[in-house]
């Protein structure tokens, strides 16, 4: 991210729940686009729940909007603030909300 001009590299330790990173360099490399892109914009999103429980938000920077970072105390404090299926995504990586259920097919090889 830059701040004041000046490039600076955040870490923190924690369970990605939305996005990859690249694994080399342990940076943000393809987030989750919102599928109501018309309201919040067309930018990557990435949720980190860190290891002391807050949630980090990381947009990436697109066109002249700067990279944006959030931190959450909770889910609670941070539903509204980001789309709601990515909301419900992140939830569901953190385990707060049931998986989806799928039938299973053997594959017949």
């Amino acid at each position: 991210m830059e701040e004041d001009g000046e490039k600076i590299w955040r870490t923190l330790r924690g369970s990605l729940l939305i996005g990859m990173l690249d694994s080399k360099q342990g940076t943000p490399l393809l987030g989750l686009c919102t599928l109501d892109s018309k309201k919040w914009g067309y930018e990557d999103w990435f949720v980190i729940e860190a290891d002391n429980g807050k949630l980090v938000v990381y947009q990436s920077a697109t066109g002249k909007r700067k990279a944006r970072l959030q931190v959450f105390e909770n889910f609670d404090a941070m539903k509204g603030a980001v789309p709601p299926d990515i909301f419900e995504q992140a939830a569901k990586a953190a385990g707060l909300r049931p998986p989806e259920k799928f039938r299973e097919v053997p594959l017949e090889l």
